[in-house]
Formats: structure tokens, sequence, C-alpha cells
């Protein structure tokens, strides 16, 4: 889904076959999985913790995708200033 409506109703969706549970369940994790976005992480996390062994695999393997480095948080990095220490004269 490339809009916002749409990864909503897509999240919907897989929410509700989670909840069905049985073979939806692990239809949901295989289409988190294979979607790969960040939006689906608490069910992906919520996939981990589920009694269905095959639902946890599932979830363990959608997660690899977000192991590492996050680039979320990342920012510039700021100009570095001089030590507190140096007179500053012009």
């Amino acid at each position: 889904p490339r809009d916002a409506r749409s990864r909503q109703q897509l999240l919907a969706d897989l929410e509700r076959q989670f909840r069905a549970g049985g073979e939806q369940r692990q239809r949901a994790m295989a289409a988190c999985r294979a979607w790969g976005h960040r939006a689906a992480l608490p069910l992906i996390r919520r996939g981990l913790k589920d009694a269905d062994t095959t639902v946890v695999g599932l979830a363990a393997e959608a997660m690899a995708a977000f192991r590492g480095r996050s680039t979320a948080g990342m920012q510039r990095t700021q100009a570095a200033t001089l030590p507190r220490n140096v007179s500053r004269t012009r």
C-alpha cells in the first residue's frame, strides 16, 4: 500500500485474520513478513508470543528484517564545537 488509507485497511485486515486464529493467523504472519513495513511491528510482536509454533516462526522471520541499526532515529551530526578552555579570538 502506498497511501495511509490503504495501509490502515491492510493493517485492519491483518488484525482481523490474526484474531480469527488457526490457519488465518499463519496467513496474517506470512503477509506481515512479505510486507516488511514498520506498521506491522505490533502484530509481529504479538505473533512472537503466540502458542502456535508456526506463527512464532513466521513472526521471528518477519522480525529479522527489523534487526540492527534503525534509520528512523538518525539525525544530522552537529558541527564540532571548540573545547571550553580555548579562547575565542577574532
